[in-house]
């Protein structure tokens, strides 16, 4: 158990067209080294091609990957906002409550009639329940209580924390783990390739912050009192 202060936290992860916003407000030296890693498309079986997913209008409302920790990061600072810590990220997904699987009530990612909640792999030949075999535009689901679209599926989320096998050693209040000499950064939630067990809120995973995979994406957030450049986060925890 542990206590996090109040912040306010995304309600999607941020898109395509959003990080070309930001690509924009940069210098030419600047945002070629902040570009996500188009040689991470080369090694899917998916069709996506790296120019018309991140360029494409047609992909606007999609997330954006692939960014390694430290873009993410740097977006979000950009945007007068920051990643959240793994504690805020876990207590936002399951909308306050205790206990669960998912972000949504119930043990189950699908609904009694069969309808799927998430974007996620169920195991139908790499095909999503939604039709779409890489990652679906944000939003395409309902939200969880508290709002948030995608908290544990379509794309899995950096979040500000280095990673430590144990939550043990670290504080009760606002949890938040940073070590200099470790390379690799948690990651939360699962993806358009995750299963069902990987989409659970609970899952913790973890990636060295150098990498950038079409499995990972972010959100930000923001501590109460501040004020982002271009638009106030919804979801208030």
């Amino acid at each position: 158990r542990g206590t996090v202060r109040s912040f306010h936290i995304d309600p999607f992860e941020v898109t395509n067209a959003e990080y070309r916003e930001y690509l924009k407000a940069l210098e030419q030296g600047e945002r070629d080294a902040v570009l996500p890693d188009s040689n991470a498309f080369q090694n899917t079986a998916s069709r996506a091609d790296w120019e018309t997913y991140f360029y494409g209008s047609t992909y606007d409302d999609y997330p954006v990957v692939p960014v390694t920790w430290s873009q993410a990061r740097d977006y979000c600072k950009w945007d007068d906002k920051r990643l959240p810590t793994e504690a805020e990220w876990e207590y936002a997904s399951r909308s306050g409550g205790i206990g669960g699987i998912y972000p949504w009530a119930g043990f189950n990612p699908q609904t009694r009639s069969g309808r799927y909640l998430a974007h996620y792999d169920p195991g139908r030949a790499g095909q999503d329940p939604d039709g779409h075999a890489f990652t679906a535009p944000g939003g395409s689901y309902p939200p969880s209580t508290w709002g948030l679209h995608d908290t544990s599926v379509n794309v899995a989320e950096w979040v500000a924390d280095t990673y430590t096998s144990t939550n043990a050693q670290n504080s009760d209040l606002n949890p938040y783990w940073q070590e200099a000499n470790e390379p690799r950064h948690v990651v939360r939630g699962g993806s358009w390739s995750s299963n069902a067990f990987r989409i659970g809120v609970g899952f913790r995973d973890y990636e060295a912050a150098t990498n950038a995979s079409l499995q990972i994406g972010f959100r930000c957030a923001v501590d109460p009192g501040r004020f982002p450049k271009r638009r106030p986060a919804a979801a208030q925890p």
